[in-house]
């Protein structure tokens, strides 16, 4: 008996984990101790977790240099958005959780990266959409290196 529902159960999970929608705010990962201070690098890091079945999208607030008009760029499960002049990653994840909420996809779920305490709050106030409102320390530390399969990679190469 237990060995039925043991599969049935991960299955489950496996769905559930797969329909979260990650939104991470890029410049809120960038210049903390142990983390990427380039976008680059912040981008390389983050979509190994669109290649292990995870729709994410990172999102940097607007830059010298970046166009003016928001730029969203879709490749497979991983999307990267530059923000447009007075907009900000914060607006977009707000609207994104609105859109989300309307349509109400079954078992469609959000997580947020973010530091910001206005978002924090305005998110959570959609507990039916919005799982949790992660730190950017405590993702880039906890959360990354399970979510991109380091963690199982990091342990192979141990044991050798």
């Amino acid at each position: 008996f237990t060995m039925r529902i043991v599969p049935v159960l991960f299955s489950l999970f496996a769905a559930n984990r797969k329909s979260t929608k990650w939104f991470i705010d890029g410049n809120n990962l960038m210049g903390h101790k142990g983390t990427p201070r380039e976008r680059v690098q912040v981008l390389e890091k983050v979509k190994l977790m669109s290649e292990n079945g995870l729709d994410t999208t990172l999102l940097f607030d607007n830059a010298p240099g970046d166009a003016a008009e928001t730029v969203v760029e879709r490749d497979g499960m991983f999307s990267t958005v530059i923000m447009g002049k007075g907009k900000t990653a914060d607006d977009y994840i707000l609207e994104e959780i609105s859109a989300i909420k309307e349509s109400r996809p079954p078992h469609a779920f959000v997580q947020i990266v973010s530091a910001d305490r206005d978002l924090r709050r305005k998110a959570l106030g959609t507990r039916t959409v919005v799982r949790g409102v992660i730190n950017p320390v405590v993702f880039w530390r906890r959360y990354r290196p399970r979510l991109t399969g380091l963690k199982k990679h990091d342990n192979e190469n141990d044991e050798e």
